[in-house]
């Protein structure tokens, strides 16, 4: 059989990470993160509880509060990268939290996301609830590098994928004046 990767019935919560307030360090966050280079290794991500639904930001990133440069650092409630398909069903993700602000700056600077799936085709994200997402970020990306969302799915082919049933809501943006971009769900992928 598939030798594949299963992650199912766990709970994560009550995850942060901080620096000094002039730190330009930025460090990455993630509930779950799935990642192989194996070109038969699938991945099954189910059933798991990421954040609180009663407790704020029980997930948060208070890191990189004068970055300015262009690498992407993720905060990333299920983080999946898996070179072969991916099923991402029935989790629970809420009250992820980016809570640095400032002055991060830059391409991408930060993302915060809910779901983050990149790589494969024949892909499946269904019936999630994801709420309570925000960023302070003072990030003006957009595209798949704008700094909060509900879901975001990077793959190079648009062959099989599925995207269906999953309930998203509360994505906040919260940074005083930055132009922001906000989204339920993000899809980018090739035509084919």
């Amino acid at each position: 059989g598939n030798l594949g990767v299963d992650i199912s019935g766990n709970t994560v919560a009550g995850l942060s990470i901080t620096n000094p307030a002039s730190s330009n360090q930025l460090m990455n966050l993630y509930g779950i993160r799935a990642a192989t280079s194996s070109i038969s290794a699938t991945a099954s991500i189910t059933n798991n509880t990421i954040g609180s639904t009663s407790v704020s930001n029980s997930m948060q990133n208070n890191t990189g509060n004068t970055y300015s440069g262009t690498a992407v650092v993720y905060t990333s409630g299920i983080h999946c990268i898996t070179a072969r398909p991916a099923t991402i069903s029935n989790n629970t993700i809420s009250n992820l939290a980016y809570t640095a602000g400032g002055t991060t700056t830059g391409a991408g600077a930060n993302i915060t996301t809910g779901i983050y799936r990149q790589n494969g085709s024949d892909n499946v994200i269904e019936n999630n609830q994801i709420s309570n997402i925000s960023t302070t970020s003072a990030s003006a990306a957009t595209g798949t590098s704008m700094p909060v969302s509900g879901i975001l799915m990077n793959v190079s082919t648009g062959l099989g994928q599925e995207l269906r049933g999953n309930t998203i809501h509360t994505i906040r943006s919260l940074h005083g004046s930055a132009a922001s971009q906000v989204a339920g769900l993000v899809l980018n992928t090739s035509a084919t």
